[in-house]
């Protein structure tokens, strides 16, 4: 079988294209993460979690779900679950709220550093609002959910940031405002002072919540 060489260089070309863009965006956002030794978090520190005993080796348990890991995400999944009527067990090898959720910085959001612009141009317009849509229904079902259950855990709104110190990377953050106002996440950007003696660009995403 012949291989179209113009074809596959020209399919190489995209791949790298694509790739350095990748790399590019996260540049502007991320630095080598430091290597360091987790302190007691806020939350293990402030709250206090009841110890459940384990499941004896011989306990024979039928359930119609399982959901593995008792952190924000598992517990959440598994009373959803519940609330439909399907009999569902959380299985978790440490303590409740152990793992991510303990360090968590407990804010919801649909701002996941440069992203909006690039799920348009990998996946098109479509993918790209299901994806935002998802994003900001989690976030008015947690105001929801706080709400009905009147948790006492102190959500508010606040704005999400994304910014750089850099003039050449201020086109991005205006590309990745161009493409979340097309999916209808409200944002705006801003030049502040207040970042740094330096000039500094922001891109805040304002309906978010943080607890």
């Amino acid at each position: 079988m012949g291989v179209n060489r113009k074809n596959a260089d020209a399919d190489r070309e995209s791949m790298d294209t694509n790739e350095e863009k990748k790399a590019s965006s996260d540049e502007v956002m991320r630095e080598k993460p430091r290597s360091y030794t987790p302190r007691e978090s806020l939350w293990t520190a402030t709250c206090q979690i009841d110890k459940r005993e384990a499941l004896q080796v011989e306990e024979s348990i039928e359930v119609e779900a399982v959901v593995i890991g008792a952190g924000l995400a598992g517990v959440l999944t598994a009373y959803m679950l519940q609330q439909k009527g399907v009999d569902t067990i959380v299985l978790e090898s440490n303590r409740i709220g152990s793992g991510v959720t303990r360090y968590t910085t407990a804010k919801i959001t649909s701002q996941h550093n440069l992203i909006y612009d690039r799920l348009i141009s990998d996946f098109g317009m479509e993918k790209a609002r299901q994806y935002a849509v998802a994003n900001q229904r989690a976030i008015d079902f947690f105001r929801k959910f706080v709400q009905e259950k009147a948790i006492d855990c102190q959500l508010e709104d606040k704005p999400a940031y994304l910014y750089t110190l850099q003039k050449d990377k201020v086109k991005q953050l205006e590309k990745e405002s161009e493409a979340a106002t097309k999916l209808g996440i409200p944002n705006a950007v801003l030049q502040s002072w207040e970042m740094t003696a330096e000039n500094g660009w922001g891109l805040p995403f304002i309906a978010e919540a943080a607890l």
